[in-house]
Formats: structure tokens, sequence, C-alpha cells
């Protein structure tokens, strides 16, 4: 594999994923079986093959790394590393999700009645809620963070197709 990008690594590194569960899926399936039954596939050449898959995907995901590292883009007049982008992207994954669970409310201070039992009986009390993210707030909160997102995502997208990797060993 010569003059591969960022892309093609990243796209070869997800399909040998998918290999190396299936070979390690048919290794399991073939590790114990009855001594007068071959199974369909050979343990030990499964695991070969995992092995074999697994030094490509390391080999790929450290030039990956190794480029992300060397690579810069351009942010708000800023040369930063590429590196610094993908992770951002992962967190503001994480914020986002984080974002939407938030049990918000619909103002900044509600009052609800809750049913109480006062020792004798159910009451209804009255209780004030104080929000500080409250639903509006929130969904502009999340739709700037989307937005930013969606702008690093594109540059990081744009920079992995014309960036080539070095493959180690």
């Amino acid at each position: 594999m010569s003059d591969v990008t960022i892309s093609q690594a990243l796209r070869r590194i997800k399909k040998i994923k998918g290999q190396l569960a299936e070979h390690r899926s048919r290794a399991n399936a073939a590790v114990t079986h009855l001594a007068e039954q071959t199974p369909a596939f050979s343990f030990e050449a499964e695991t070969s093959v995992a092995a074999k898959a697994v030094n490509e995907m390391l080999r790929l995901q450290t030039a990956v790394a190794v480029a992300n590292a060397l690579t810069t883009v351009e942010i708000d007049g800023h040369k930063v590393p590429l590196a610094f982008v993908v992770r951002q992207l992962r967190e503001l994954t994480g914020e986002i999700a984080w974002l939407k669970s938030l049990p918000v409310k619909a103002q900044d201070k509600t009052v609800e009645s809750e049913q109480e039992h006062n020792g004798e009986r159910y009451v209804t009390v009255a209780k004030t809620y104080a929000c500080h993210l409250p639903e509006a707030k929130r969904a502009e909160l999340i739709k700037s963070r989307q937005t930013l997102f969606d702008q690093l995502n594109d540059l990081v997208e744009t920079t992995n197709h014309k960036t080539a990797v070095s493959l180690v060993g």
C-alpha cells in the first residue's frame, strides 16, 4: 500500500476490524471440539490470519496517527494539528449527546404540583424548580455545537482525502 490517504487508511482499518471479528469468531468456535469431529475452520489458521490482520491494522493506525500529528489545518487564522481537531470532534460528539440527555424544564423557573403523603393522607404540594438550561437555550446550544461539529468534520474529511500517510514496517 503506497500513496494511501488518511481516508483510504481509515476505510481499510474499518474493513480489517470487521475481518478480525470474523476470524476471531471462527477461532472461538474451533478452540474446543469433540476430538473425532473436525470444526469448519482451523483454530490455528484463523488465529494466524487474525494476527496478520492485527499487524496491518496497527501499521495503518500508526500511520494515521502520525499523519494527524504532522498535518496542520487552519481554524480561525490559527494552525492546529489535525490530531487536535479529530479529538475535538470526539468531545463534541460526547457533549452533544450529554446535552440532549439533560433533564431540563421548559423555563428557568417552574412550579409543579406533586402529591406527598403527610402521615395521614396525600396532599398536593407546589414545588418550585430552577433550571439552569431551559429547553430553548439547550436547543440553541446543541445547534451551535452541532454547527461547529459539522464545520470541523468537513475540514477533517477534506484534509483526510488529500493527506497521504507513510506506512511503517
